[in-house]
């Protein structure tokens, strides 16, 4: 295909750039799995993707380790690669760094409060499709035509889409530099730290992401506290059990509200990374959460709880060198209050990676 012309055709086997990178391409399964990218998801993920991931590398965080990121797509695969760095500032870089670390938590809070508005504002779009004539009064006005609001929700949409977009990664390239710089700090100390200890100290005690599993735990739990478990592991469909439950008096009434608490959030959760279109939601089909809800009936009681971020974190602040501890604190978002039991340690901590992945 001509870099100078014409597609030829709309969705070509191939897609080329011209002066298209040399450096190492990477096929993404990560994110995009095996199948392959719909135009239409390949409009809403990756060409926002590298539009905003490379702004914020180079224009905003003047980050000194890539200059952007390409994708491009083959067979509807998606590959990608970064560009080399452009040349590096490095005061430049911590003055902007700076502007988050020394407002985190005021930051983060405004970051999320903006996330849950465009998030509503989404919500509120009309779907609704015109059919049939229009209403009398459309034609009587001359206003309200149908056709342009239908592509002007299409346009808010993706504005809005892109807005996210802009959001996700604003943070997460920050807590990325901050989990590599606390990874390497405690290996420098404990050269045979579990990975999954490195992500504990950082993380909420209760992410939004594990928050619909954890959700359905406590809706097993319920259940076998009110007597309701054979209904539920009988059921043949979320919809039977649903009516089944509205039938068991003042116990199904109790446990079906808690049911219908949880849908919204937590039940719009995809079952995949949430770039195909076709994958499904499980608002979509409760089947899927009433068979992992069977799945934690079965397996009995929740586990006992873990050990908390701050638990964990004090264990090896203990362990460390005196004159580093106040480093160790630092890397947490948490000032260093002393380490016996009697002293709480600060809640407020360093957001995890995938704090807002839930939302996002």
């Amino acid at each position: 295909m001509s870099c100078s012309g014409g597609y030829g055709e709309a969705y070509p086997p191939r897609q080329v750039h011209c002066g298209e990178a040399e450096g190492f391409w990477y096929r993404d399964v990560t994110h995009f799995g095996d199948s392959p990218l719909y135009p239409l998801d390949a409009y809403f993920t990756v060409s926002m993707m590298d539009l905003v991931q490379s702004y914020f590398y180079t224009r905003y965080f003047a980050m000194p380790t890539s200059g952007g990121r390409a994708t491009l797509l083959v067979m509807g695969r998606v590959f990608r690669t970064s560009y080399p760095p452009r040349g590096a500032d490095i005061a430049e870089f911590g003055r902007r760094l700076r502007a988050y670390l020394e407002r985190w938590d005021e930051r983060y809070e405004e970051w999320k409060t903006e996330v849950l508005r465009i998030v509503d504002e989404m919500r509120r779009i009309p779907t609704d499709l015109p059919h049939g004539l229009e209403d009398i009064g459309v034609v009587e006005k001359g206003e309200g035509f149908s056709p342009y609001a239908v592509l002007e929700g299409w346009m808010r949409l993706y504005t809005l889409w892109l807005r996210l977009w802009f959001k996700h990664y604003e943070f997460l390239m920050v807590g990325y530099l901050l989990y590599h710089l606390f990874h390497k700090f405690l290996k420098t100390f404990f050269p045979n730290i579990p990975e999954h200890h490195v992500i504990d100290m950082l993380r909420p005690d209760e992410m939004d992401i594990w928050r619909p599993h954890l959700i359905l735990k406590r809706l097993a739990d319920k259940a076998r506290e009110l007597g309701l478990e054979q209904q539920v592991l009988s059921a043949g469909s979320a919809k039977e059990l649903e009516e089944r439950l509205a039938q068991a008096g003042e116990a199904g009434a109790l446990w079906l509200a808690e049911w219908e608490a949880a849908k919204y959030p937590w039940f719009y959760i995809s079952t995949g990374a949430g770039f195909h279109h076709w994958e499904e939601r499980w608002i979509n089909n409760l089947d899927i959460p009433l068979t992992l809800l069977k799945t934690y009936i079965q397996e009995g009681p929740s586990e006992p709880r873990r050990l908390s971020p701050d638990e964990l974190a004090a264990r090896y602040a203990e362990l460390l060198p005196e004159e580093v501890r106040r480093s160790f604190w630092d890397y947490l978002h948490r000032p260093q209050l002393g380490l016996t039991p009697e002293r709480r340690l600060k809640a407020s901590r360093t957001p995890t990676l995938e704090g807002g992945a839930f939302v996002l």
